[in-house]
């Protein structure tokens, strides 16, 4: 529970909106979900004025099938801290060494090829 008792961060995300609105006239997006991470990815859907909710069933590893699906489809430059250098160098290093770049994460070969684990 937060200090004005709200219990869920999705209204919250809509009274913020509301007051971003109100204030300036300007439109935002959210996300909502359990961990910084998901809600960063979230709130990068459904622009200019959109609120995307990722809930808790949906993000956790046995039940996340959701969650993985949607992390899944995102291109590579919408994860944070990937712009457009980081893209275009992606581009022009595979294109000097014959691995895959696939558009999901779980079949990314280079990360797969040089894990450290």
């Amino acid at each position: 529970m937060n200090r004005q008792n709200i219990p869920y961060a999705s209204t919250i995300a809509r009274h913020i909106k509301t007051a971003i609105f109100q204030e300036t006239k300007l439109t935002a997006t959210a996300g909502v979900s359990i961990n910084k991470f998901l809600a960063k990815m979230a709130s990068g859907e459904n622009k200019p004025n959109g609120l995307t909710v990722i809930l808790p069933e949906d993000a956790m590893p046995k039940a996340g099938a959701r969650a993985i699906a949607f992390v899944e489809q995102l291109p590579i430059e919408k994860f944070h801290g990937i712009g457009d250098n980081t893209v275009q160098l992606s581009i022009f290093f595979f294109s000097l060494f014959p691995l895959c770049l696939c558009g999901s994460l779980k079949n990314l070969t280079l990360i797969k090829s040089f894990s450290l684990n």
